[in-house]
C-alpha cells in the first residue's frame, strides 16, 4: 500500500495528547516559534482530503500535520462519506459501523507563516468548522 493510499489511523483524545496541548507546552518554553492552525471535519473524507492537499499540494510535511478524533471516541466523522459508504460495485452490501462520533480534527504546525493561508485554503475548500489558530 503506497503511502498515499494509506488511511489516516484517528486517534481518540483520551488515548493521545492534543498536539496542541504538546505545542503550547513548547512554544511557551520558547523552543519553537510557529502557527499551529486546527479545524474540525464532518468526514474521515474531508479530513483525509485535506492532509492530502496539504502534504502534496502545498509541500507540507506530513510529521506536522495531526489527526485525532476531536472528542473523547474514536470516530470517523459525524457522517459516512468515502469509504464508508457503500461502493457503487456489486458487492456483499453496505457496511453500517463506522464510528460515528463527531467531528474529526486536523491540525497542522508550520513555520512559514505564507504556509498559513494555503492550510486556511485547503480547511475551506473541505469545509472544516471551528478553525483555529494558536
Amino acid at each position: 500500500m503506497s503511502a498515499r493510499s494509506a488511511p489516516l489511523a484517528i486517534a481518540s483524545e483520551a488515548n493521545n495528547p492534543r498536539p496542541s496541548q504538546f505545542i503550547q507546552s513548547v512554544a511557551s518554553e520558547g523552543l519553537i516559534m510557529g502557527t499551529h492552525l486546527s479545524g474540525r471535519f464532518e468526514t474521515r473524507r474531508d479530513a483525509e482530503m485535506t492532509v492530502e492537499r496539504l502534504v502534496q499540494e502545498f509541500g507540507i510535511n506530513r510529521a506536522d500535520v495531526f489527526v485525532v478524533a476531536a472528542g473523547r471516541a474514536n470516530t470517523a466523522g459525524e457522517r459516512m462519506a468515502g469509504s464508508d459508504t457503500r461502493s457503487a460495485e456489486p458487492s456483499e452490501g453496505g457496511r453500517q459501523d463506522a464510528e460515528l462520533n463527531g467531528p474529526i480534527e486536523v491540525s497542522v504546525d508550520i513555520q512559514d507563516e505564507a504556509k498559513a493561508a494555503e492550510v486556511r485554503k485547503a480547511f475551506a475548500e473541505f469545509g472544516a468548522s471551528g478553525v483555529e489558530q494558536d
